[in-house]
């Protein structure tokens, strides 16, 4: 066999100190074969004592090399001509690689050019170190710390947008796993439970000295916690309506592309592995903060012009397959247009954008709620004087153990309530109890021709759990436990599986939707067990 040297193959008579550079270069650059034995015009010399210079050769990859490369690293012996010859096979890594005693430094990281090894530079350093760091930021080549997951829900999402998926290959096509087969962290944001949420906060007046409320959406797949979110947002959202001749103007307190924008930014760029992102609502602003400050390689330039530079890059592939990002470079610079430079706080750990309200429908909407108020005290003024109860100027006259409203009647507007001869008469629609029955005809109530069929549909359990007056986080956690146990029988231990939730907080969870009665006992199946009605 000939050997000849080139920029894959390094030529060494014997092992000496520079053997360690060759090493680290080839881990820096590309992968490449050392061969010691073997000068450098390709002639056979051979290596006395073969395993003691084995010996070094391994110490010195153990112990003279960071970080640990022996996985990247294989030694070999040849023997041709009659001599012993060694080979050691060294492929390229994901990290930074360097001498252990001169640290990250130009004496101690290396490149492979040509048929040599040079020493990086500091620029060289910073840019290899970066990339390697960021290679392990990035949540497709993060470990999931659950080893099976679902997505349902996902399935649907690229279903309703007529996106095929093999049930084979999507989780490999969609970068759910890691290069080791193993499930990773953009798999649990897209499964069907996880323990991801984003959380919304409320607080009173300018500052976070007062919260009045706080909600979580998510434990679930985080295209819904998206899409449940930015309806909450929207909901937020006031309209004030101006009249200008035949026109009407609506204005609202946030141009809601930008809001939309800022926060599927705030998804798509997250660090993940720090903390969800997160949004807080002021007496005057909003804000949406995510976390990690600007992707690697990225300024402030770069990123007011649009261009991308995005840190989940599987998980954006997916939000523009689902039209969430449009990827055309728009966004930002559509923000800054409605709003200026000034509302993006950006850091080195985060990126707080601050939005302001529109201040005249501020105002507008803080006078309605006003006058609302004013209603409500003066609605509620109670006279009973002459045996009459005057609620807002309407009077119930009870003199003489009776209940009269002006004949029989009570008049709103054009509608009347008129009880005489046993029927309620609303507006000429009359509903007679003379008898004590309630008539549905045909199992439907006709209310001026909208009919409510009742024979097969029932109330939507995760409504009535909106009435509940409990705070909505809970509520968020209770219409989980329904979408997921609405056809099952459950217990706590399930509710404790599914939301990662102690002992307790499940069997409070069970102890409201019972005494709600949206939950019975199951017989037969076990202490404790439970379905929906």
């Amino acid at each position: 066999m000939q050997y000849i040297e080139n920029e894959v193959v390094e030529l060494k008579q014997k092992l000496n100190d520079h053997f360690e550079k060759e090493v680290v270069a080839f881990l820096n650059t590309h992968n490449g074969i050392i061969y010691i034995g073997i000068n450098d015009n390709g002639k056979i010399c051979g290596v006395d004592k073969l395993d003691e210079v084995i010996k070094k050769i391994a110490d010195i990859i153990t112990f003279n090399i960071q970080p640990n490369a022996l996985d990247l690293i294989k030694v070999n012996t040849l023997y041709e001509d009659g001599k012993h010859i060694i080979e050691v096979k060294v492929n390229k890594g994901s990290e930074l690689y360097y001498i252990n005693k001169y640290g990250r430094s130009s004496k101690g990281c290396y490149i492979r050019i040509g048929t040599t090894c040079r020493s990086m530079s500091e620029e060289q350093i910073q840019n290899k170190y970066n990339l390697a760091y960021l290679s392990k930021r990035d949540i497709s080549q993060i470990e999931s710390y659950r080893t099976t997951f679902s997505f349902k829900q996902l399935k649907i999402y690229y279903g309703e947008k007529k996106l095929h998926i093999n049930d084979e290959t999507f989780e490999n096509n969609l970068s759910l796993k890691t290069k080791d087969g193993k499930y990773n962290l953009l798999a649990e944001l897209l499964s069907d439970e996880n323990r991801i949420s984003i959380k919304i906060a409320r607080f009173q007046g300018k500052d976070k000295s007062v919260l009045l409320e706080k909600s979580e959406y998510g434990y679930q797949c985080i295209l819904v916690a998206i899409d449940r979110m930015i309806n909450r947002l929207e909901a937020e959202n006031y309209t004030m309506s101006i009249i200008q001749g035949k026109r009407r103007l609506d204005r609202r307190l946030l141009n809601m592309d930008s809001v939309r924008e800022v926060f599927i930014n705030a998804i798509a760029h997250n660090d993940w592995t720090k903390v969800e992102p997160a949004v807080y609502i002021f007496e005057d602003r909003i804000e949406i903060i995510s976390y990690g400050g600007l992707p690697y390689n990225q300024t402030e330039e770069m990123f007011f012009k649009g261009i991308s530079s995005p840190r989940n890059k599987s998980l954006m592939r997916i939000l523009s397959d689902l039209d969430y990002v449009e990827q055309t470079g728009h966004g930002i610079p559509d923000v800054v247009k409605m709003y200026g430079k000034e509302v993006f706080e950006i850091t080195e750990n985060y990126i707080n954008v601050i939005l302001p309200f529109n201040k005249q429908v501020l105002k507008s909407h803080k006078k309605l709620e006003n006058i609302d108020q004013k209603n409500k005290i003066d609605k509620n003024k109670f006279d009973v004087e002459d045996d009459k109860l005057d609620i807002g100027g309407n009077k119930l006259d009870i003199e003489g153990n009776k209940l009269d409203i002006e004949g029989n009647k009570l008049d709103i507007g054009d509608n009347k309530l008129d009880i005489e001869d046993d029927k309620l008469d609303i507006g000429g629609n009359k509903l007679d109890i003379g008898d004590n029955k309630l008539d549905i005809r045909d199992d439907k109530l006709d209310i001026e021709g909208n009919k409510l069929d009742i024979r097969d549909d029932k109330l939507d359990i995760s409504e009535l759990v909106k009435r509940i007056n409990i705070r909505n986080d809970i509520k968020d956690k209770l219409i989980l436990i329904y979408n997921n146990f609405k056809k099952e029988i459950f217990s706590s231990s399930s509710i404790v599986e599914l939301l990662y939730c102690s002992r307790s907080s499940a069997d409070n969870y069970i102890k409201v939707l019972f005494t709600n009665s949206l939950i019975i006992r199951v017989e037969g199946y076990g202490k404790g067990k439970y379905r929906f009605k």
